[in-house]
């Protein structure tokens, strides 16, 4: 893209059930109700049972941790989410390591703490992409971000080994 010459850089896609109550997030459309140009960060905003969830999907540029564009993603997250008062579930190619999201400082704590979430990994798998070369065979990049309110609704986290678009499991 005209952002990274190098493909490290990707546009994400949110796909929410057509009989569920949804509508799209004020902050991936303009007032015309086009989308906007930051591609990193998209989602719906769905109602459960009289509870509005954010469901959202985003994309950390590789290689330079939190700073530049992946810090304003985080910006755009926490201003999203009212600072983690908003329940969101985030399916998110980090390119960062889960550890390291306990490094990314937010006023007087890490981020996920004064967001109130936490990372949910895969179960069956400790690598979501090949695209590494080391003894482990890829790294564990792809993973959920979510309100640790929500994390009781969760019942499986697993990659799924057979998708077409390596190097990323499903």
């Amino acid at each position: 893209t005209e952002k990274s010459d190098k493909g490290t850089t990707a546009g994400v896609l949110v796909g929410i059930k057509n009989h569920l109550d949804n509508r799209a997030v004020s902050f991936a459309t303009d007032p015309e109700g086009r989308l906007t140009s930051n591609a990193q960060l998209t989602g719906r905003l769905i109602t459960l049972s009289w509870v509005e969830v954010l469901i959202l999907a985003g994309y950390l540029e590789g290689g330079i941790g939190f700073t530049g564009a992946n810090f304003t993603f985080l910006a755009d997250l926490e201003y999203a989410t009212r600072g983690g008062e908003v329940p969101f579930i985030l399916g998110i190619d980090a390119n960062v390591s889960p550890d390291e999201w306990f490094t990314a400082p937010w006023g007087d704590t890490d981020f996920l703490n004064h967001m109130e979430a936490e990372i949910v990994q895969v179960r069956n798998s400790s690598i979501t992409c090949t695209g590494a070369k080391n003894a482990e065979g890829g790294s564990n990049i792809d993973y959920v971000i979510m309100s640790k309110v929500l994390l009781g609704g969760v019942e499986e986290c697993a990659a799924d080994f057979d998708v077409p678009f390596a190097p990323h499991f499903g």
